[in-house]
């Protein structure tokens, strides 16, 4: 049991779609490993982005969901890619991406902790919402960067 964020061994970041989305969460990556060097970092993609962080030095585990052709294959990918991160019993899980597909899967890795952005739709499912980066920057507009 995770008593305070400290305790944290293991931890995924969530970040779907977009690659160049994917470039700019990697300075989470670097920060997670500069403030606990022993923490597993494990992040979880689609097969898009997968070339991007394939090689990354600061992650422990890359999970990347497959491309799928049909509704039915998308559903079966994505409960086998739930089952293998439940069995990974997750302290935390980041939702870097803030849709829908990625707040269920932190809801549904079994996370005691799941942290993403409260104006994100289903955020009802985190156990930590954090304001949006706009509220955090206090400005009303703010580029992509600063929002990861």
């Amino acid at each position: 049991m995770v008593g305070s964020v400290s305790d944290l061994n293991r931890v995924l970041l969530i970040r779907l779609r977009s690659i160049g989305d994917t470039v700019l969460m990697t300075p989470c990556l670097t920060a997670l490993k500069r403030w606990k060097p022993e923490l597993e970092v494990d992040v979880l993609i689609e097969s898009l982005s997968s070339p991007v962080l394939k090689a990354h030095p600061e992650i422990s585990h890359l999970h990347i969901i497959p491309k799928s052709t049909t509704k039915l294959e998308t559903v079966k990918n994505r409960l086998k890619m739930v089952l293998r991160l439940r069995s990974r019993r997750y302290d935390a899980v980041f939702n870097l991406h803030g849709g829908t597909t990625a707040t269920f899967i932190a809801r549904l890795t079994g996370a005691p902790i799941r942290v993403g952005y409260q104006s994100s739709q289903y955020s009802t499912l985190l156990s930590v919402r954090a304001p949006s980066p706009d509220q955090i920057w206090q400005k009303e507009q703010i580029h992509a960067v600063e929002q990861q």
